[in-house]
This record gives C-alpha cells, structure tokens and sequence, in this order.
C-alpha cells in the first residue's frame, strides 16, 4: 500500500499493490472500479462513447453523463430556439435600411449642388433591383414571398420586421421558412437571390466595378483638359506679360517726353 498524506480534514490517499508486483493501480486487481466507455441506448439505438460528454447523438444538443443507472430511463425534451435566425433578419434589415439611407443622402447631396453620386443610373439601378429582389415569389414551399413571415416595407421603403409573425411561422414549419430564405440548397431562396443580386455589383467585373473605371477615365480626361489649359494660360501669361513690358515701356517714354517738354517750356517762360 502506498499512502499519500498531508491532506487537512482527512485521511489522504491509499494505492494498493493487491497482486503484490511492487506496482500500485497497474492491473483490475489493484483497482476498486476499472475504467470503462460509457453505454446507453437513444432511441433503442445502442451507443458507446469513450467520453462523458456526447456532442453528435442528437444534432443541435449536446449531453452531459453524469452516472451509470441502467434501470433509470431519462426522456430528453429538445426545443428549436429561433432567436439566433430572427436575430440575423433583424441584422439584414438594419443593413438594407443603411444603405437605403446613404442613397438618400445621395439624392439630397445631388439636389443641394454638393459632391455625389446620387445621379448615377447605377445608384437608382441597385436600389429598384434591391427592392424587386426583396419582393420576388419562391416556389417548392408553402410560403412564397418574404411578406408572409412578417418582413415587409413601410411607406418610406424602410424594411421592417414583424417579429412575432416571423416566430410564429418559424415555430410552424421552419422547413418552409428555410426553403424561402435558402432554398432547398441552402443557397437560393429569396437571400440567395439578394446575395447574387449584390454579388453582381461588387464582384471583379461587376457593376460597380465599372462604375469605377468610367468614374477613373473621367477624372483622366478632366486631368488631361486641365493640362492642356494650363499650358494655355501659360502661353496667354506670357503674352500678356510681354504686352504689359510693351506698355510699361511706352508709359516711361511718354514720361520722358512729358518731363522734356516740361522743362523746354520753362526755357521759354516771360519773366
């Protein structure tokens, strides 16, 4: 037997060497209870699991073992909870409600004579494609356009949600709103048709990225204009200058001639 001890309030530890090997805990023998992988039916689906703690029994749940009764059925009672996607349309809402605004902004920069690009076809392009995306029909489900789990427009064109129609139809058949959103690939639907929509704009190639490059061969054009006026305003400067010498000269001649009649005429003066 090997004692450890120095533990206050008890008695310490105790390894016993049971078969006598000069070894403590190396066989069953020298154990009081040997370990084992855990076994436990869901289901009438036999399971055993080198760990406690079982993260892919049932999918979206993970269970936690706390002791062996085999004579003890325990019934597990598993619950969606929707909060995580109603946060996410939420989110989406709060992002498509910003950039509606900045085009506003846009509109009423380009109305009060200031910098924008509250005039670009693209602007007004994006903006109607947005919408008619946002409001376009699904098919494969029960539910075919977003209005139907509460995500509507106000008068303002604002985007909001009915939270508790959303929750409603989630609790009812979350297949159906997943269909609506996702599609049944999981990246179609009414968000997979917005995601491609924007996806065209921002891309490599996209809209946008033209936009870019008509915005930058505009600036080159007015940078070359601008060139070429000021080599003209150079030659013009120039020229005015010489014009200007040629005038200062004169007015100095003009100056002598005065001063030399000037001083003939007192040559001439009656006393």
């Amino acid at each position: 037997t090997v004692s450890v001890s120095g533990f206050s309030g008890g008695q310490g530890l105790s390894f016993i060497d049971t078969d006598g090997d000069g070894t403590s805990g190396d066989d069953a023998a020298d154990n009081v209870q040997a370990a084992a992988d855990a076994s436990l039916t869901v289901n009438q689906i036999p399971i055993t699991s080198a760990s406690n703690i079982l993260s892919d029994v049932i999918p979206g749940a993970t269970i936690t073992l706390k002791q062996a009764d085999p004579t003890n059925t325990i019934a597990i009672d598993v619950e969606q909870d929707h909060s995580d996607i109603i946060e996410k349309v939420k989110a989406f809402a709060t992002a498509y409600n910003d950039v509606l605004a900045f085009i506003g902004e846009q509109t009423n920069a380009a109305a009060a004579g200031r910098a924008n690009i509250g005039r670009d076809p693209m602007v007004r392009q994006f903006r109607d494609s947005l919408r008619a995306a946002m409001m376009g029909a699904e098919a494969g489900g029960t539910l075919t356009r977003l209005a139907e789990v509460g995500i509507g427009f106000d008068r303002n064109g604002k985007v909001t949600i009915d939270e508790g129609r959303l929750k409603n139809a989630l609790e009812t058949s979350v297949a159906d709103v997943q269909l609506l959103f996702a599609g049944a690939d999981g990246n179609s639907g009414r968000f997979g048709a917005i995601k491609t929509l924007i996806s065209s704009y921002t891309t490599a190639g996209g809209l946008l990225a033209n936009v870019r490059d008509r915005i930058d061969e505009q600036v080159a054009r007015l940078n070359a204009r601008l060139t070429v006026m000021e080599e003209q305003l150079a030659i013009r400067r120039a020229a005015l200058q010489q014009e200007f010498i040629a005038a200062d000269r004169a007015m100095a001649q003009l100056t002598s001639q005065a001063s030399s009649l000037v001083q003939l005429s007192g040559q001439y003066r009656l006393f």
